[in-house]
């Protein structure tokens, strides 16, 4: 038995030019176009001749059907299915219905494209005329409407990608309305991450409609049709039905949305959507440098105008004359000393109140004054550190009581591991220290 292996492409180039009479109307450029994208029309000479491609392209003409060979072993057969499947993906494009007269389509996914546009009637994917040379997919689409009607009509463009000498077999096609009378397309949508909330703004001539969905959405708002505020439309949410601001607060940190604004005219007629997606952040505690904080910033302030800071790895709290935590000094303990800086860093929350992500955990000591709390894994101890003599030592951030009850907050401090020592805290800012057993330890939830 013999097996020849022959790739599929040069079994292409080599059946059509067999049949290269038929083609003699076709330049060298349109043969190579039809031989590498006319997959079908080639195999149809593959299979008069007994000749099948493999899933890599590849050709396997055999004499007889797999049989052993002299040595008693069968032929091993090619089970490579390692294929890149060239295909070109377009954004930018309107879908529905549009007013703009100049559309700009961005190519993606592949190396090189070619493309031509037209009215949908006019225009035929298949067809190899028309199409242009092959250029950078750096380069966009810029499809000047006037260049093919003046009237309302389908808008059609086709694209083949190429990434080496690999040519997509079926031309990516979309097909959008031009429609002269619609309201033009919003230019531009800001979005910001909140907590728990997305606050926006919309550039449009016109009033504007906000729906929130996934990406893949296509809904598209019907001409005529009023939206509710809350409304829910197959998988989009409306979240803003006048003025060009809107606030989103139904929906979740760590969630992605696409937003969808549609221009609208009085008439109730709707442009084209201007889409933007924004993942939003998880909420977390964060250090601020003092000089970055926000005056309406969240810092944490277990007691009014005491708020936690750092210098270095050493905690401490925040004095300020004023209510502003980023006008005052940090004072921490470190070596039976009180230190103070006015270089230090906040302990706050990216987003929303840092109250939200932490709590001051009961302290349970045994007879030697050590911790017997469990703490669940995902609790994680805020703290500092203290070089103590050239023994870094971990100091807990904790928070002491007047009461046993534990509701009238003292001060805070800081804690060593020695838990039975108790809470060290500052009773003023001139260096008074105290220590209180009756204490709570700062974690992260």
């Amino acid at each position: 038995m013999m097996s020849i292996l022959i790739q599929c492409r040069e079994a292409y180039l080599f059946f059509g030019l067999l049949f290269l009479s038929v083609f003699r109307s076709l330049n060298r450029t349109s043969i190579l176009s039809f031989l590498l994208r006319r997959k079908a029309n080639v195999l149809i000479g593959l299979t008069i001749l007994n000749v099948s491609c493999s899933p890599r392209r590849s050709i396997e003409v055999e004499e007889a059907p797999p049989s052993q060979n002299s040595n008693g072993i069968l032929p091993v057969e090619n089970t490579d299915t390692d294929i890149e499947q060239v295909e070109a993906r377009l954004t930018g494009q309107p879908f529905g219905a549009a007013s703009e007269e100049l559309v700009v389509i961005a190519v993606n996914d592949v190396f090189e494209y070619q493309y031509k546009a037209g009215k949908g009637t006019d225009i035929d994917c298949d067809s190899d005329e028309s199409y242009s040379a092959f250029v950078s997919s750096s380069k966009t689409i810029e499809v000047e409407i006037s260049n093919y009607t003046d009237t309302k009509a389908d808008i059609t463009v086709c694209v083949i990608g190429r990434n080496g000498i690999d040519v997509q077999f079926v031309a990516t096609e979309v097909t959008w309305t031009w429609d002269p009378a619609m309201p033009k397309s919003p230019t531009e949508m800001s979005l910001v991450d909140g907590h728990n909330q997305v606050t926006g703004a919309v550039t449009s001539e016109e009033n504007v409609i906000v729906v929130r969905g996934p990406s893949s959405s296509t809904w598209l708002p019907e001409s005529g049709q009023e939206y509710s505020l809350g409304e829910t439309i197959d998988d989009v949410t409306v979240v803003s039905v006048e003025g060009l601001e809107f606030t989103d607060s139904s929906i979740n940190n760590g969630e992605t949305w696409t937003y969808f604004s549609f221009s609208m005219s009085q008439e109730k007629t709707y442009s084209s959507p201007f889409k933007k997606e924004l993942s939003l952040a998880p909420q977390e505690l964060i250090w601020v440098n003092k000089l970055e904080a926000v005056a309406d910033g969240k810092y944490l302030e277990p007691i009014n105008e005491r708020w936690v800071c750092r210098v270095g790895p050493q905690a401490g709290r925040v004095y300020s004359e004023t209510a502003d935590p980023s006008d005052g000094t940090c004072a921490y303990a470190l070596n039976d000393s009180l230190l103070f800086s006015t270089d230090y860093e906040l302990l706050g929350a990216n987003k929303g109140d840092p109250l939200e992500l932490i709590e001051y955990m009961e302290v349970t000591l045994d007879d030697e004054g050590r911790l017997l709390t469990v703490v669940d894994p995902g609790k994680k101890f805020i703290s500092g550190e203290e070089d103590n003599n050239g023994q870094k030592d971990e100091m807990y951030i904790c928070l002491s009581y007047s009461d046993e009850e534990q509701t009238i907050i003292d001060s805070f401090g800081k804690a060593g591991k020695h838990f039975g020592d108790g809470c060290h805290q500052q009773e003023d800012a001139q260096g008074v220290f105290a220590t209180n057993l009756n204490y709570r330890l700062l974690v992260k939830k």
